[in-house]
């Protein structure tokens, strides 16, 4: 049976379509122009409804493959080498999926289930956080955000639009072209927001879990080889920290807009294998051969933050 790594699995998630995300996008700059506040804020918070589900959604997948990968190291006892541990209808539903959030989230957690699995009961531990971070208040700010986006390019078009001097009807010429513009940056913001937010169920799962931090020693960011990476990120592609080094709050995945890095889990015993465990049990930190050129990109983590 084909399986599907946990690298595959969060290029699935970040290259699902983003129709609902433009679609909304769209919608709220069409509002924008017209002057028609009631379907501003119903598209407002279209908007904030859709980043936060699916950013939920992405949290809760990420928080299921670090469980998932860590109960098949333990099964085998033995180290997880990139194995493909999960088959390619493991993931069904997409981020943005065809079925109600609700519907999504009954099924991950087991709701529905007249016996409720162990992975359903790990996710559920941690759901109550993940509806307060995501649902409750980073979807409110994401959608401001891309509200203050939509005003400034919608006002930089009128200048153009003026500038030129074109004799046209400028409401239309402005959704005609915001519509363009929604397409790319929909794709912007699905991407950027759900990347943080899968690699953040990755770290929180390994971390508060115990039945997974005794079998997940560390992570190594891996980056996708392909010409599309940038060098910063292809740099950084290979280090390998504890899970509870500080170092993950600066290099944790997205370094930049459309960043496809993710985060791969360090079982126990591969550490010990390969020298990186010391006597006492601490994580040796293990760099890249070109880590002084791993750098995110501006706005993104921490340059200067270095082993």
């Amino acid at each position: 049976m084909r399986v599907k790594t946990p690298e595959k699995e969060q290029l699935g998630l970040l290259h699902h379509s983003t129709k609902l995300f433009t679609n909304a996008i769209y919608d709220l700059s069409k509002a924008q122009i017209l002057g028609d506040m009631q379907k501003e804020k119903e598209a407002f918070e279209r908007l904030k409804e859709l980043i936060g589900e699916s950013m939920a959604i992405a949290n809760l997948l990420g928080r299921r493959r670090m469980w998932l990968m860590a109960q098949s190291v333990k099964k085998r006892n033995k180290p997880y080498e990139d194995i493909h541990l999960f088959s390619s209808e493991d993931l069904e539903t997409p981020v943005v999926p065809h079925v109600p959030f609700e519907a999504v989230i009954d099924d991950l957690l087991g709701r529905e289930a007249k016996v409720v699995s162990d992975e359903a009961l790990a996710l559920r531990r941690g759901y109550e956080e993940v509806q307060k971070i995501y649902l409750e208040s980073h979807a409110f700010a994401l959608a401001r955000h891309s509200n203050l986006e939509i005003t400034k390019n919608i006002q930089k078009k009128i200048g153009d639009l003026r500038r030129t001097g074109t004799t046209t009807d400028e409401a239309s010429y402005l959704i005609a072209a915001m519509g363009n513009w929604a397409r790319g940056y929909g794709e912007v913001v699905y991407r950027t927001n759900l990347n943080p937010a899968y690699n953040s169920g990755i770290k929180e799962m390994a971390v508060s879990d115990p039945a997974v931090s005794d079998v997940v020693g560390a992570f190594r960011y891996m980056a996708v080889r392909d010409a599309d990476t940038r060098p910063g990120h292809k740099a950084a592609s290979g280090l390998i920290a504890s899970i509870h080094d500080p170092i993950w709050e600066y290099w944790t995945p997205p370094l930049g807009y459309n960043c496809r890095c993710s985060l791969i889990m360090v079982d126990k015993f591969r550490l010990e294998r390969e020298g990186l465990i010391e006597p006492n049990g601490t994580v040796k930190v293990h760099t890249p051969p070109n880590w002084d050129k791993a750098k995110p990109d501006p706005g993104f983590g921490k340059p200067g933050f270095r082993v």
